[in-house]
């Protein structure tokens, strides 16, 4: 991909910088806006000196992997997806699951990376990202993963920015969501993840353009356009709906927060 149209700006030098000296290195790349973009300038910069890498669990949206696969292909990144089973730790502590869960997601990587030859993992967080919002974060700290945008001090506009000036497609895409964070944590087993994942790409696999799905006990909440919500009704649907467990559907406005439990 031609990255003349950031080349000269001020950030992405520091970006290019960070990455030359972490070379050769894999990107921790899940399909979302931050880590494409990263997953782009690392493929510009570093060519063959570069890596992603994507793992694939049971408690992550499906619809990331075509994205990534995707991307990769576009600019030429080697690419390599994960496929690891649901990680139970956080069913044992579910208050610390999204750093228990992390680690064993990066630990998997960086030792993936290591065998492919990349020592060092990079990952697309950026200014703006704090503790409060993502409690894994820590474990980048703990692993000694590199947030080059971090480093180079980019936030969220910035990125959005350089996003635009390439052209880039995902501008406006939402970051995937981890399914066990859209469920109270005494629900977050595997089964319950996985059931809300397959029935996200349910959903899809019938033209629906579900938001980040949640579970409330086995009440299904969900946004979508308002020019769907008549097909819900649809026999079909709800017929196939309750065989995955849910006995009742409920519909939030698209202008609600819509907070992790």
């Amino acid at each position: 991909m031609d990255l003349t149209p950031v080349a000269d700006d001020p950030l992405v030098r520091r970006v290019k910088r960070l990455l030359e000296d972490m070379a050769p290195v894999a990107v921790a790349f899940s399909g979302g806006p931050d880590s494409s973009l990263l997953a782009v300038l690392a493929a510009g910069f570093l060519g063959d000196r570069a890596m992603a890498l994507t793992v694939k669990a049971p408690q992550t949206p499906d619809s990331a992997y075509g994205p990534a696969r995707e991307l990769a292909a576009s600019c030429g990144l080697r690419h390599e997806i994960i496929s690891i089973p649901f990680v139970e730790d956080p069913k044992q502590d579910p208050g610390e699951r999204c750093y228990l869960c992390q680690v064993k997601l990066f630990s998997r990587l960086i030792a993936r990376g290591r065998e492919q030859g990349f020592p060092r993992l990079a990952d697309g967080s950026h200014r703006d990202d704090t503790p409060d919002g993502r409690p894994g974060l820590k474990t980048l700290r703990e692993l000694g993963i590199r947030s080059p945008f971090q480093e180079a001090d980019l936030g969220r506009q910035d990125l959005n920015e350089l996003s635009e000036r390439l052209g880039l497609p995902w501008t406006e895409r939402a970051p995937f969501v981890c399914v066990l964070t859209r469920m109270p944590h005494t629900a977050a087993q595997g089964d319950n993840g996985r059931r809300l994942s397959e029935t996200e790409n349910w959903l899809r696999n019938r033209g629906f353009h579900p938001d980040r799905l949640r579970a409330d006990g086995d009440t299904l909440r969900l946004v979508l356009p308002t020019s769907e919500w008549l097909r819900l009704e649809e026999t079909e649907v709800r017929t196939g709906l309750a065989g995955k467990g849910w006995s009742g559907i409920g519909l939030e406005m698209d202008f609600l927060p819509k907070k992790p439990f």
